[in-house]
């Protein structure tokens, strides 16, 4: 939008401070804290609006567009001088979902209020994916978690992929299945641990046993060692948030080597970024060499000019902020280390990469494939397993525990749908020739099928589409899949890959 009358020409740029005084900056917060943009039904309205819709507040009007962009602008500032939680509230309700996936929208507007738990689905039907939406109807007198349970297997058949998540279910606590997805409330993590690609473009084979059951099959990786006690949440304030991070350092020097490669403090360091690393998302984020300088000066308890809070106005420390909050620390038996659930338990749960597929029962510790997020598993004395939380393992982002480690010099990047930025694809680049590249290195060249471009399909993504995509086009009949067939379950096994069937209970 063209802005003729503006003196300021670089405020586009992220480095480039907002000089807006603090009567502006309060009277945002004031706007962003009024009650309309926390309801979830407001979400259609804006949604549904027009290009000539307007924001109006007493006698102050500005245009829709206007506004929505201004918002975004404001929340891609490095620094800012208040909190930007308000502003992130009213870039919420201003963003356009359409094409996004289901797990993408209800993770976007899980945290709005409704007074009934039913409309964290109906209240959003108009803006959910087609094939999904056409799926639900609306039905009150149906228990909510039934509701939830048929929308996460209404989203598994269209994917063919687990994505949808929901605030974790304690066990010990909650009688539901543990695979079906809470919805009511909003999850007391951050930010989802999404396009990790734990399981590269494996699709998701499944059997639904009725009424309780979930059979998949996965890949064991490792045992819980150790659960910090410390943490902290949304409400806390700074100086509890970098006690809390302080006490989750590992015990070993942070020099020496990681068991996923580099050093405890390379692991260290990506861990509270994730996908924030310039080396995994070329477009944007940190490099992990400038993540490691400000934990080496600021974060760790050993820093040389230590904080003594964490604030959310600085953009590195809001991302360390919203990826870590409502979590606990971790350690694994062969030396991992990585961000769960707070009620996490040592030596009973795995870490595991998901690829569901219908098999036989098997009792056995697993990690899971078929999802893009590594997933802690609970054994249970009848041989079924709980599914607590998916976590964060830097070792696991870019299919090592299926495909081993990459080999030097290539490196696993992801980059964003140039029309959908939620959804993501991944390339691998050679750092010594700067080749960028679709194919994995760890993978045999395809055989009988070829990779096909939405260009050579003639369409756009959907909403039914997978968040982390490729497709493959069969050489013989035709046919086209959005999932990588040396990833199939057999292909898989011929390669020496030990998986495993688990039972969800």
């Amino acid at each position: 939008m063209s802005s003729p009358d503006t003196t300021d020409f670089s405020w586009w740029q992220s480095e480039e401070p907002v000089s807006f005084s603090d009567e502006v900056w309060s009277a945002m917060k004031k706007l962003g804290d009024r009650s309309w943009f926390h309801r979830l039904w407001t979400v259609q309205e804006a949604i549904m609006a027009n290009r000539d819709s307007i924001v109006q507040s007493g006698d102050a009007v500005i245009s829709w567009s206007l506004f929505h962009r201004a918002v975004a602008c404001l929340l891609h500032k490095d620094e800012m001088p208040m909190a930007r939680i308000s502003i992130s509230v009213m870039r919420s309700v201003a963003k356009n979902p359409t094409g996004a996936t289901l797990a993408h929208t209800l993770d976007a507007y899980r945290a709005r209020l409704c007074s009934d738990s039913h409309d964290k689905i109906y209240g959003l039907l108009t803006i959910l994916p087609p094939r999904f939406a056409s799926e639900i109807k609306p039905d009150y007198e149906q228990p909510v978690d039934e509701l939830y349970k048929s929308c996460f297997l209404t989203s598994t058949k269209a994917l063919n992929r687990w994505e949808l998540r929901g605030r974790p279910r304690n066990p010990d606590e909650d009688t539901c299945p543990s695979w079906v997805p809470d919805l009511s409330e909003a999850d007391p993590y951050g930010r989802r641990v999404s396009h990790h690609y734990a399981s590269g473009f494996s699709a998701l084979h499944y059997e639904y046993q009725a009424p309780n059951l979930l059979k998949v099959i996965g890949l064991r990786f490792d045992t819980v060692k150790s659960v910090s006690e410390k943490t902290f949440d949304h409400w806390d304030d700074g100086e509890t948030a970098i006690r809390a991070i302080r006490s989750w350092e590992p015990e070993c020097p942070l020099t020496d080597s990681y068991p996923g490669g580099g050093t405890y403090l390379d692991a260290f360091a990506a861990t509270f970024i994730q996908d924030g690393r310039i080396e995994r998302r070329p477009d944007e984020g940190f490099t992990l060499e400038h993540v490691k300088d400000r934990f080496k000066t600021e974060f760790l308890s050993t820093a040389s000019t230590p904080v003594s809070k964490l604030t959310r106005g600085d953009m590195m420390e809001y991302v360390i902020w919203t990826r870590s909050k409502g979590r606990a620390m971790v350690t694994t038996e062969r030396g991992s280390i990585g961000l769960a659930c707070t009620f996490a338990k040592p030596g009973r749960w795995k870490a595991m990469i998901f690829r569901i597929h219908a098999d036989s029962i098997r009792r056995c510790d697993c990690v899971v494939l078929g999802c893009d997020f590594p997933a802690l598993l609970r054994p249970c004395e009848d041989n079924t397993w709980k599914f607590l939380s998916d976590c964060y393992v830097w070792d696991l982002e870019a299919t090592q525990g299926l495909l081993g480690p990459l080999p030097s010099p290539w490196q696993a990047q992801l980059f964003y749908d140039p029309v959908t930025e939620e959804r993501s694809y991944a390339r691998y680049r050679n750092l010594e020739t700067g080749e960028l590249t679709a194919e994995d290195p760890r993978l045999e060249p395809l055989i009988g099928w070829q990779r096909a471009s939405l260009e050579e399909l003639g369409r756009d993504l959907t909403g039914d589409d997978p968040e982390v995509y490729d497709f493959f086009r069969n050489m013989e009949d035709g046919r086209i899949v959005d999932s990588d067939p040396r990833l199939e379950p057999e292909a898989l096994k011929s390669r020496g890959v030990n998986l495993e069937t688990f039972v969800l209970s």
